[in-house]
C-alpha cells in the first residue's frame, strides 16, 4: 500500500512538474517572439520613431443578453528603430529613410524597459514594406460546401473562352468547359453513320438543356441516349432543320470538328492576346521601377537635407575645467583661513573680496564651496 502510494505521489509530483516546464517555455516564447503589422501613419528619420496603424480584435457586448462580438479596431503603436534596422521593399534592401507613411509595413520588435517607469519601449529589429492587404469576401466564407463548389463550376462555365451552346454563332471556334458528373453531352437522336443530336446538360447548379447538330468523325459509335466527351477543338459552321421522332421540325446550330483555316485564325487570335498581355505587363513592370526609383531619388534627397542640417549645427564641447591639485586646495585653505579673520574683525568688504577671489582662483576646492557659504551670509 505504502509503495502505491508512493508511486502515485511521484506521478502527481512528475505532472506537475512537467506542466510548470510547459509553461514556463510556453512563457518564453511569448515573451520572445515579438511581431507588428499595419500601416505607416508617420515616420521621423531624424528621432527614428515609427508610428504605425495596427489592427488589433476588440471583443465587444452587443445589444442582447449575454451575446458578444469581434470586431476590428485600429492602434496606434510607436516603434524605436534603430540604425542598424534592416529594411527590405520586395527584393530590393533598401535604408529606414525608404519608409513613407501610407506604406503597409510588417516588423519584428523587442522589448526593452525604460528605467524605473515599469513601461516597455518597442524597439525595431527588422522591417519589410509589404503590400496593401487584399479584402476578403467574408459572405462568399460562409457559404456551405456545396454551395461554393457550385458558384466555382458556374464561374468556371461562364468564362468567355469556352463554347457554350447559348452563346454559338456561325464561324465561331474553341473548346467546351471541362466535363465532369455535372456538366456533360448525351446523345440523343442518331441521324447518320457520323451525324447526330446532342444535348448539353448542366446539373448543377442546374440550367435549362441545349441542343445541336453533331457532324464529323468523333461521331462514328455514337448510339441514343450515350454519355459523351467533346474534347478538343471545334467550329459552328452554320444551322441545320431536321425533323425529329415526334415528326416536328426543329432548326438548331451545327457543330463539326475544327477546320484548320479555323484553327489557323483562332492561334492567331491567341497569339495576339498574348502579345498585348505580355505588352501590358512589361508596361506595369516598367511602371513600378520608375515610381520605385522615384522612392530611392527621394530618399536620398533626404538623407542629402538632413546631412547637410547636421554640418550646418556644429556641436561646441563643453569646456573641460582642469580638476584642483593638492597645492590649490592647501592656497585656498590658508585664505579662507585669513578671510575669517577679517569677518571676526568687523572688516565684512575686506573679507567679501577675498572670499570671491577664493571662488574664482580655486573652483572645486573645499575652500571654494565653504567660502560660497560665508560669501551668502
Amino acid at each position: 500500500m505504502r509503495s502505491l502510494l508512493a508511486a502515485l505521489c511521484a506521478c502527481v509530483v512528475f505532472a506537475f512538474s512537467a506542466q510548470a516546464q510547459t509553461f514556463r517555455s510556453n512563457k518564453v516564447q511569448k515573451q520572445a517572439a515579438h511581431a507588428a503589422s499595419g500601416q505607416i501613419k508617420a515616420w521621423n528619420p531624424e528621432q527614428g520613431t515609427l508610428t504605425l496603424l495596427v489592427p488589433t480584435p476588440v471583443t465587444v457586448q452587443t445589444n442582447q443578453r449575454f451575446a458578444t462580438k469581434q470586431i476590428i479596431q485600429t492602434t496606434t503603436r510607436v516603434f524605436q528603430v534603430e540604425p542598424a534596422c534592416p529594411v527590405f521593399e520586395e527584393d530590393v534592401e533598401d535604408t529606414t529613410d525608404i519608409l513613407l507613411p501610407g506604406q503597409y509595413v510588417s516588423l519584428t520588435y523587442a522589448l526593452k524597459s525604460r528605467g524605473q517607469a515599469f513601461k516597455d519601449q518597442r524597439v525595431a529589429t527588422r522591417i519589410v514594406i509589404e503590400k496593401p492587404p487584399q479584402p476578403t469576401n467574408r459572405s462568399a466564407l460562409t457559404l456551405p460546401p456545396i454551395v461554393r463548389e457550385a458558384n466555382a463550376l458556374k464561374q468556371e462555365l461562364e468564362k468567355s473562352d469556352y463554347l457554350r451552346v447559348a452563346r454559338f454563332t456561325p464561324g465561331q471556334s474553341g473548346k467546351f468547359p471541362p466535363q465532369s458528373q455535372s456538366y456533360y453531352f448525351r446523345v440523343l437522336q442518331m441521324m447518320g453513320p457520323k451525324e447526330g443530336t446532342v444535348e448539353e446538360i448542366q446539373v448543377f447548379p442546374r440550367q435549362q438543356q441545349e441542343l445541336f447538330y453533331f457532324r464529323g468523325d468523333p461521331a462514328l459509335g455514337w448510339v441514343d441516349g450515350k454519355e459523351i466527351k467533346l474534347e478538343g477543338y471545334y467550329e459552328v459552321t452554320g444551322k441545320k432543320t431536321y425533323q425529329n421522332l415526334a415528326g416536328s421540325t426543329k432548326t438548331v446550330f451545327v457543330l463539326e470538328p475544327e477546320s484548320e483555316a479555323a484553327k489557323k485564325k483562332r492561334e492567331a487570335a491567341e497569339r495576339g492576346t498574348e502579345a498585348a498581355k505580355r505588352d501590358a505587363t512589361a508596361k506595369e513592370t516598367e511602371e513600378a521601377r520608375v515610381k520605385k526609383q522615384q522612392r530611392i531619388e527621394q530618399a536620398k534627397q533626404r538623407i542629402a537635407k538632413r546631412d547637410a542640417m547636421l554640418k550646418s549645427k556644429p556641436v561646441t564641447a563643453a569646456p573641460i575645467k582642469p580638476a584642483p591639485t593638492p597645492s590649490d586646495a592647501s592656497a585656498a585653505a590658508a585664505k579662507l583661513r585669513l578671510a575669517k579673520v577679517l569677518l571676526e574683525a568687523g572688516k565684512t568688504e575686506s573679507a567679501n573680496a577675498r572670499l570671491e577671489q577664493i571662488i574664482k582662483d580655486y573652483p572645486g576646492t573645499e575652500a571654494a564651496e565653504e567660502a560660497k557659504g560665508l560669501l551668502g551670509k
